[in-house]
């Protein structure tokens, strides 16, 4: 087996239908753009090199090559523009071009072209994130994709493929166990071919992670106040609780994974399973409330300090799907899907007692997708979608628990194609969408693509994309009589440039505009919030040699105007729509990416993963507003950080290394070493916290991988 790496130019897909696996990896770049693909840019096939969007893709060799712990991270070593952010109520998101606010809910997560997302209230969610073993690769698309995706595709799109029985044969065992971060993973796959172009993969993939303690992950909260224990905090101090363990999961983690291809025919099934506790609030924690002098006993406050805000999500899903192939290239795609999801949310009381919010919600979808090529020029594609949600919300003891309730959806899209000549190509594309209780939304794209030559490609992107408010929200208006909260919108120019030197080198250049009217968080449900405007700059190189692949990226995001609504003081996006500041909250501007893979020989190769996130002003503008400019007087709780402090809005470092050996044909070993940074500035290792400075430190971790293949 060879460790050399063949990736593609960065901003490639990799759903190669004309030729072979083990064919790709032989070819130059050159020949890799004249590649025509199905990728999650378009409706109708092209080459990759006309693709209407910019991407970044992930293939297995590179996936496994640098040694992510888990999904999240591995987009977080090689995604530009994709920034992770923490929420403590909703885990570690990536979010990308600036929208960190929106989180979750401005990007949707697919699987094998399905949506994951939970249309409930919470978006997109990396379901059970730590196991990978299904994967065979991975396209983002950056910017608005709604006009493919449907709503709630504003910033970006992660597409997943797994594996199927025509990219892995054979049984496939693989143990790791992690030490600091504790956790222990047992992964089975398995693909048999039942004739040249059918057969069966199956996947099952198990952890228990009891994360990292306190002494190695340790809360540090942006100002001082005094616990409900009586324990004194200060701000940029480790906290002297006994805080649940970072990343740590309530329950078991797992996944099982069926998938039977015959030529055309597809059909899967995956449930999956996710769960994690996470570090508890400092308005829980508090009593800066004036009217609450009391300390809990020491039963009442260990009970609350243990059980931090904790989640469990199962989802069930299914696929099947055709594609029939009939004469002068003409092809229809139909399929039926469904999903399942039932998430339960663990938020402790200072009674003693715990608030579970369950949430329920269901869907059976179809579509049909005609793809017809009229002439040598042209190509269209039109398609229908129709999907069917059932939503339940229960909250123990509150009022807010709603009767079960139904949502139909449908929209109709197209797509075309013009080759208007050797060198220009426009794609023409519309989605229109309907649900019960939203105005119809459009999401329409312009892209016109110029290949200047062999090498080099321009692209000038006019984009639209929508997002309905969450379903719970839009319920809830609809139960008092109006529709107060509006679609999201954001409207977006770009032009993006990618060039081949050589055979070994490629770079891109691309820059964006983009106006967002935005949704976010308010009163503990979500609502329009106000309109900002951005533009981004991002380069990223690819070197390949012999036996050495570098990848370089940096990507600049800077704020341009921010107004909020009336009422709204201030925003999570920004304290400039109250004139304090210019930069974007939770949020680095400026953000460097670095992976270099090298092997030794045909059996030992190593990797270096540099992630720099250069500072976040948009935070700490936001943190002090809210504590010294805004009258705090009606609301003490909004004092957020301490005067003077900084800590959490200097620049963040993430590093790490790794090492593989083959040790025979069937058994490979792996070493990967996280958070080393953290051994030497823990200051500057950590999980950023959307609201405003609280963090947490990442703990050096180590992760040892054995992989057996029959």
């Amino acid at each position: 087996m060879r460790y050399k790496l063949h990736f593609l130019v960065l901003f490639a897909p990799l759903s190669f239908k004309a030729v072979a696996n083990d064919d790709i990896y032989s070819l130059n770049l050159e020949q890799l753009s004249e590649i025509s693909v199905s990728s999650s840019t378009s409706l109708t096939t092209t080459t990759k090199r006309l693709q209407p969007a910019k991407t970044t893709s992930i293939d297995f060799q590179l996936l496994n090559s640098v040694g992510a712990a888990n999904q999240i991270d591995l987009l977080n070593m090689l995604v530009p523009e994709l920034q992770v952010v923490s929420n403590k109520g909703l885990g570690h998101n990536p979010a990308f071009r600036g929208l960190a606010p929106s989180g979750p809910n401005a990007h949707q997560y697919l699987i094998n072209g399905r949506s994951m997302n939970m249309n409930f209230f919470l978006g997109s969610w990396v379901e059970a994130y730590n196991l990978m073993g299904d994967i065979n690769s991975v396209e983002v698309i950056h910017g608005p994709g709604s006009v493919i995706h449907g709503p709630g595709a504003l910033s970006g799109v992660v597409s997943v493929q797994t594996h199927d029985v025509m990219s892995f044969q054979g049984l496939e065992l693989t143990a790791k166990h992690m030490f600091e971060n504790k956790s222990d993973i047992a992964e089975i796959k398995f693909g048999h071919k039942t004739d040249e172009n059918a057969g069966f993969f199956i996947y099952a993939g198990f952890e228990d992670q009891e994360g990292a303690d306190r002494h190695d992950s340790p809360v540090r909260y942006s100002n001082s106040f005094t616990a409900i224990n009586g324990y004194e905090i200060v701000a940029g101090q480790d906290a002297n609780i006994n805080l649940s363990n970072y990343q740590e999961s309530p329950d078991n983690d797992y996944k099982v994974f069926v998938d039977y291809t015959n030529n055309n025919f597809n059909a899967w099934f995956r449930y999956s399973h996710e769960s994690e506790r996470l570090y508890i609030d400092r308005t829980k924690l508090s009593l800066i409330q004036p009217d609450n002098v009391v300390l809990l006993d020491d039963i009442g406050a260990e009970f609350l300090i243990n059980n931090s805000n904790s989640y469990i999500y199962r989802n069930y899903s299914f696929e099947i799907n055709n594609t029939w192939q009939f004469n002068n290239g003409l092809s229809l795609l139909a399929l039926i899907g469904g999903d399942k999801i039932d998430s339960d949310f663990d938020f402790p009381r200072p009674n003693g007692g715990v608030r579970v919010i369950n949430h329920y919600e269901d869907e059976i979808n179809a579509k049909l997708l005609l793809n017809w090529p009229l002439n040598d020029n042209h190509i269209l594609a039109v398609g229908l979608e129709a999907s069917d949600h059932n939503y339940e919300f229960n909250v123990n003891g509150l009022a807010a628990s709603t009767e079960p309730w139904s949502v139909f959806s449908y929209a109709g899209l197209f797509e075309h194609q013009w080759h208007i000549s050797n060198k220009w190509t426009s794609f023409l594309g519309g989605r229109l969408d309907k649900g019960r209780y939203s105005e119809n939304l459009f999401s329409p794209r312009l892209a016109v693509v110029y290949a200047a030559n062999n090498a080099d490609t321009w692209k000038f992107i006019a984009n639209r994309a929508v997002r309905f408010p969450p379903e719970l929200v839009a319920r809830l208006d609809a139960l008092k009589g109006s529709n107060t909260t509006k679609e999201e919108v954001l409207d977006s120019l770009e032009i993006s440039f990618d060039s081949v030197l050589n055979q070994n080198l490629s770079y891109n250049l691309s820059a964006y505009y983009q106006e967002l009217d935005a949704i976010d968080s308010l009163g503990g449900l979500q609502a329009n919030v106000g309109k900002f405007d951005t533009y981004g700059f991002t380069l990223s190189t690819t070197y390949e040699q012999d036996n050495l692949t570098f990848l370089f990226s940096h990507s600049i995001v800077e704020l341009i105007d921010a107004e909020d609504k009336p009422g709204i003081d201030p925003s999570n996006f920004s304290a400039a729509g109250q004139g304090y500041g210019n930069d974007l909250n939770a949020w680095a501007n400026h953000n460097t990416k670095m992976n270099v893979i090298y092997s030794l020989s045909e059996t030992f190769a190593i990797n270096s993963s540099l992630n720099i996130l250069w500072d976040y002003p948009g935070s700490q503008d936001l943190g002090e507003y809210n504590s010294f400019v805004r009258d705090t007087r009606a609301n003490p709780a909004s004092i957020v950080i301490d005067s003077g402090y900084t800590e959490a809005f200097e620049h963040n470092i993430e590093w790490s290394i790794g090492a593989a050996y083959q040790w025979n044909k069937a058994t490979a070993l792996r070493f990967d070493a996280y958070n080393i940074v953290s051994l030497f500035d823990d200051e500057h290792n950590r999980y950023q916290d959307r609201n405003y400075g609280t963090y947490r430190v990442k703990p050096f971790s180590v992760l040892l991988s054995l992989t057996y293949k029959i």
